[in-house]
């Protein structure tokens, strides 16, 4: 594999069987071999103001999560505008980090993994990369995840946000302890961090400004649709007014994924304003998120098996359809149906080209009418034959249908 190939099937690194990739792959992320960092970016990137965090996390892979991803970002955008131009776009893909030449160590028996889509401003590619995290998470044996979610808007809204909390801590200061005093001083943003609050640190929290507060009209339409996703997924999510995942690259939506001790295992943002910042004409907008975490299974248990055959494509028209979409899928892929998808396109010739072009013999179409009945058209593509099944048959009756395709 070349340096920085995308690969639309394939193992990351030869690791033909990792559980993550195999899932990644189903929600529609190319696995790609970890990038490395170009020195052009780097020393755009050295520009940025980074300071780094004073507060200490409990476990060393928390500590690497959540450190500076300002270089990897930059290189991804870089890589997406120069490189990958001949890639249907948007670009979903999934690679291990930290990326070469980063500065960082693994760290011993813990997994690593960036999952990011760039090209598109829609909320379901947010949901994905949320959705995809946790079946990860889950599938290594996490099993009560707490999910944050935030908003901070475009670039304009965020740094009035952080404009707002410097103003409303320098006000407060006096009734911070001198280690806070410190925090304060390094990135008022890490105040929300610290691990040792005091009780009038936790107060003037409660009370501080909140990101949503500052949001455009575009910004709150895009936040709402995100959380619709997460609704209808049957995701428990807390909105954390004050989450940001890095204020030099992060707009738009940020998330945390914590486990059942509050120790955090992804962390991931939209960083729609990183293309312009590192010299581009105009902004690319794009959502990553970085899953760190000691695997909880042993390595034997939680590897899959090779992809088998895909038969079917999973085909959305419009809005109520998009918004069931995550949850068929989540349902197809816990009863391993493999089925192929474009959630972040629209149109009907689109997917139509995709299903054609992959070759598929079936088509899997969700319209309005059928989210609101709750049904699904199956259609042959050979004969061009159609027949309407409710949700609730779909998997028994794709399972059916793909045993028959097995045997010719």
């Amino acid at each position: 594999m070349t340096k920085n190939k995308i690969e639309r099937t394939g193992p990351i690194h030869q690791k033909e069987h990792d559980k993550g990739a195999e899932i990644a792959e189903y929600y529609g992320l190319n696995p790609i071999e970890t990038p490395g960092i170009n020195s052009e970016v780097e020393k755009k990137v050295a520009s940025f103001k980074e300071v780094p965090n004073p507060c200490k996390f409990s476990i060393k892979s928390e500590e690497l999560l959540a450190s500076s991803n300002t270089i990897e970002k930059a290189t991804l955008v870089n890589l997406f505008a120069n490189e990958w131009g001949h890639i249907p776009k948007p670009l979903s893909i999934f690679y291990e980090f930290p990326f070469k030449k980063s500065g960082n160590k693994k760290v011993p028996k813990t997994a690593f993994y960036g999952l990011d889509i760039i090209g598109t401003n829609q909320s379901v590619a947010d949901a994905v990369l949320i959705q995809t995290s946790k079946a990860i998470l889950e599938e290594a044996g996490y099993k009560k995840l707490t999910f944050e979610v935030n908003c901070v808007g475009d670039r304009e809204a965020a740094t009035r946000f952080e404009r707002e909390l410097i103003s409303y801590f320098r006000k407060n200061i006096s009734s911070l302890t001198p280690d806070e005093q410190k925090v304060f001083k390094a990135d008022v943003f890490y105040l929300f961090s610290h691990p040792k609050k005091s009780k009038a640190l936790e107060e003037l929290i409660e009370e501080a400004p909140q990101a949503m507060t500052f949001l455009s009209e575009i910004g709150r339409v895009h936040f709402k649709q995100v959380l619709e996703h997460l609704e209808e997924l049957g995701i428990d999510y807390v909105v954390n007014g004050h989450l940001i995942e890095n204020k030099n690259y992060s707009t738009h939506t940020s998330f945390a994924i914590k486990d059942d001790k509050g120790r955090l295992l992804a962390i991931g943002s939209r960083y729609n304003s990183l293309g312009r910042k590192i010299g581009f004409r105009r902004e690319l907008p794009a959502v990553g998120v970085r899953i760190c975490f000691k695997e909880l299974k042993a390595r034997k248990k939680i590897r899959a098996h090779r992809f088998p055959t895909k038969c079917f494509y999973f085909m959305q028209l419009g809005p109520e359809a998009k918004l069931k979409s995550l949850t068929i899928i989540e349902e197809l892929r816990k009863n391993k149906i493999p089925v192929c998808h474009s959630l972040t396109r629209d149109k009907a010739s689109g997917q139509l080209s995709a299903a054609d072009n992959m070759r598929l013999p079936y088509v899997l179409i969700m319209g309005k009418k059928e989210a609101h009945d709750g049904t699904i058209a199956v259609r042959e593509n050979t004969t061009r034959s159609q027949r309407i099944i409710p949700l609730e048959n779909l998997s028994k009756e794709l399972i059916r249908i793909k045993k028959i395709v097995d045997k010719k």
